[in-house]
């Protein structure tokens, strides 16, 4: 078979999968997730066959084992995932009020003054066109940060340490708050709103389009997870916010890629994007690594920093210290998730890590008329890693390793136990 008759029967089989799901279990949250990888599998397929595509370090001959590989780990993954369906109203216990009111008004202090520091920025990229935003985002890839709040030292280390790390914690969190919980509405609001507003800059400032996609993704998977939680009022309030943002970020992330590519390479990079991972994983990675890194380019990069024992210091660094260990395969490129692990430890244990990750999910993740916060924080992390994982390895230095621990906290913390001191709504 060729690579085009390979990437065909790829996205047929993802296709197949999400068709057979939705059929037996109708909508759920793995569904949600399959469904961007099966869209991902779509675009390699037509990725391959733009005229461009000869011509980019992309090229490559696509076979059949590396997919038939990719799609299984995946599928071991994400296959728990299938039977969450939206929580059942009430159905998240929340506990430990006291700490979370004092930590969302500490939060609320600090994003607050973030968004205000950094509103002059906001106002100079929406103002930028075609012929400027290049010029800016090569200034933003060369820059440490070109977010202004990380200029005032007291809330450069607060967002660095807190609110830049635990951001999607604190979406989640507010998202909860707000739809779940009746008192001290004021604080939750005001909490709900600058954590948004604080996230949506930070994205916007950094001309990302591939973090406005997360963002806005990650939120469509936890109103889905809280859907029977949202009363028809915040419904139609939701529709017209969704309305309002869209009028504001479509026309802007398009202003960044055709400022960037030009109308006659737009549709190109488009299936670029979102298809150059599976392809990478195929032709540049799978059949070319010959060795790892031991978890020291991801998992652990930020561990052996502080023990002054990292390999690497910069970004540049790391990619040849990957090219290095891997003996040949470059550590620049979207790989998907799966790729990321098998740079860290190989093929095998990749594989290993699946079923485990497998076993593991399918024991947490039962049905059950109750859960606590530290369940719904671990799905919504799940997901966003999976929602990324689409493209890259996302744990990685030290914003994933404060992540990693506060995640393990949240889990113990809050977890349900008879003895608790339960606050009903």
């Amino acid at each position: 078979m060729n690579s085009e008759q390979v990437c065909f029967y790829n996205a047929v089989a993802y296709s197949i999968i999400f068709i057979y799901y939705l059929l037996k279990n109708k909508v759920s949250l793995g569904l949600a997730i399959w469904g961007i990888f099966t869209v991902s599998a779509w675009c390699t397929f037509i990725f391959i066959q733009q005229p461009m595509y000869s011509t980019t370090i992309h090229y490559s001959k696509q076979q059949l084992s590396a997919y038939l590989y990719l799609l299984l780990v995946i599928y071991l993954f994400i296959s728990p995932l299938f039977q969450i369906k939206p929580l059942s109203k009430n159905s998240i216990i929340i506990t430990h009020y006291g700490f979370i009111r004092k930590y969302m008004i500490f939060t609320i202090i600090f994003q607050t003054l973030s968004i205000l520091v950094d509103l002059t920025a906001l106002k100079d990229v929406l103002s930028l066109n075609q012929q400027n935003i290049t010029t800016y985002k090569d200034f933003s890839y060369e820059e440490t940060t070109n977010i202004p709040a990380y200029s005032i030292p007291i809330l450069a280390q607060v967002k660095g340490w807190v609110l830049t790390p635990l951001s999607s914690f604190n979406i989640a969190l507010a998202l909860l708050m707000y739809f779940c919980w009746n008192k001290d509405r004021k604080i939750i609001q005001f909490f709900t709103i600058t954590t948004i507003l604080d996230s949506l800059i930070n994205v916007l400032i950094a001309v990302s389009r591939g973090q406005t996609f997360f963002l806005i993704v990650y939120c469509a998977i936890i109103l889905f997870l809280l859907y029977h939680n949202i009363s028809q009022k915040q419904k139609k309030i939701l529709s017209i916010i969704a309305i309002s943002m869209a009028i504001i970020i479509i026309p802007f992330m398009l202003v960044i890629s055709l400022g960037r590519f030009g109308k006659f390479d737009f549709s190109f990079f488009l299936y670029k994007y979102f298809g150059e991972a599976m392809n990478n994983f195929n032709g540049l990675l799978f059949y070319d690594i010959k060795g790892h890194t031991g978890g020291n380019a991801y998992i652990f990069s930020y561990i052996n920093n502080l023990l002054g024992v990292a390999p690497f210091e910069t970004t540049l660094e790391k990619w040849e210290y990957i090219e290095k260990a891997t003996k040949g395969v470059s550590g620049q490129f979207f790989y998907t998730f799966v790729g990321g692990f098998i740079i860290e430890f190989g093929k095998i244990a990749t594989l290993f890590i699946a079923i485990i990750s497998n076993i593991y999910l399918r024991r947490i993740i039962r049905p059950c008329s109750q859960q606590g916060i530290g369940y719904y924080i671990l799905i919504t992390f799940i997901s966003l890693f999976f929602i990324k994982g689409v493209f890259l390895f996302s744990l990685q230095d030290r914003d994933a390793f404060l992540t990693i621990i506060t995640l393990i906290f949240i889990w113990h913390y809050f977890k349900l136990k008879k003895a608790a001191n339960i606050y009903h709504n």
